[in-house]
């Protein structure tokens, strides 16, 4: 948010215009969606992790375009996407859940 406040565009400070705002109420709300699932303490399926996983992997590209080229230089926020991403990948299929069938 830092970040969006001390950036300006010629329409004034990134943080002020309208769609720059609904685009971070989206990510809050899809972060919040995902927190209450998880928080449901219900056994997840692999399709489920998978579902939430990507549920938040579209609400952080979303906020990389925020950045700008910046989101996606190796040692800016998009590496750490891109790593969650393949991380993600891997869980899913290494841990699934008892009884799980995909």
């Amino acid at each position: 948010m830092a970040r969006l406040g001390a950036r300006a565009s010629a329409e004034g400070v990134l943080l002020g215009l309208q769609l720059v705002q609904g685009q971070l109420a989206a990510a809050f709300a899809a972060e919040q969606e995902i927190a209450a699932r998880l928080g449901e303490g219900a056994p997840l399926t692999k399709g489920d992790r998978r579902c939430l996983h990507a549920g938040l992997t579209r609400a952080g590209r979303s906020l990389l375009r925020l950045y700008g080229a910046a989101g996606y230089l190796t040692n800016g926020p998009g590496a750490t996407m891109h790593c969650s991403e393949l991380l993600a990948d891997v869980y899913a299929d290494v841990h699934p859940a008892a009884g799980d069938l995909g």
